[in-house]
């Protein structure tokens, strides 16, 4: 991130100045607690970088219509 903050504190800042917008966080942090944190701070998805690019855009497309993707574990 530009200034040093994360992903998760972008979004905590973000979220009350963009009601309307739908954040998906992409992150290579696949502990829950960091999942759990982006999820509190306003973001409605998480994946996981390594995911295929068809993965990630389906997620697009759920999150669009009113889905919370989540890469699963596996």
């Amino acid at each position: 991130m530009p200034n040093g903050d994360s992903g998760i504190e972008c979004v905590r800042q973000l979220r009350p100045l963009l009601p309307t917008t739908q954040f998906m966080m992409l992150s290579v942090v696949e502990d829950a607690p960091d999942i759990y944190a982006a999820i509190l701070a306003g973001a409605t998805g998480y994946l996981l970088k390594p995911s295929a690019p068809d993965d990630i855009l389906q997620a697009i497309v759920a999150l669009h219509g009113g889905s919370s993707p989540i890469t699963p574990r596996p």
